[in-house]
């Protein structure tokens, strides 16, 4: 899913225009809609506040880096979720029956746990979507900031914190500075 997509699929699922994302980020409508559009790519500091705005993670939805990390793979599978059905589930082979073969994707070393680890956490925020436990927004919340929304303090958005994170989105004005040289 290219940058401007993902903008858009975020922005939407916040129900924000894109007038409101481009006054939380001191930007018109217009710039908006050719980044949605992939007409242009926002540059860094512009894209650190869209994702602030969205409240994504910056890294969710940049491209990764080479050398990639587990949380890029995660990242990348959270995505591709979106294009095609990812299934997560344990498999079992049975070395026995030479019938019953399986392809996979294997991981060395200690990786192998982390990863196993990772994708039973998305298993689990998948099981809770499907089962209707938590909705839409909120799971992909928690794919957008992961790991983040691994953390126990963390803060998923929710429409009860639009208000407070509307107010958190206020220009901060500096101190007059003529007032700060005065002896």
């Amino acid at each position: 899913m290219s940058l401007g997509k993902l903008i858009k699929k975020f922005r939407e699922l916040r129900r924000i225009t894109q007038k409101a994302l481009g006054d939380r980020t001191h930007l018109d409508d217009v710039r908006i809609r050719q980044y949605e559009l992939d007409i242009r790519t926002p540059k860094e500091d512009v894209l650190e506040n869209i994702s602030t705005a969205l409240h994504v993670n910056k890294e969710y939805l940049k491209e990764p880096d080479y050398p990639y990390t587990e949380h890029d793979l995660m990242r990348f599978l959270f995505k591709l979720d979106d294009s095609i059905e990812v299934n997560i589930r344990p498999v079992t082979l049975n070395d026995e029956d030479p019938e019953y073969t399986t392809t996979g994707i294997y991981f060395g070393s200690e990786a192998i746990l982390r990863i196993r680890g990772m994708l039973e956490q998305w298993q689990k925020m998948k099981e809770k979507y499907e089962n209707n436990e938590i909705t839409n927004e909120a799971y992909e919340d928690w794919k957008a900031n992961y790991p983040d929304s691994l953390k126990k303090d963390y803060v998923p958005f929710e429409e009860s914190n639009l208000k407070r994170f509307h107010n958190s989105m206020s220009v901060k004005v500096p101190p007059d500075q003529s007032k700060s040289h005065r002896k």
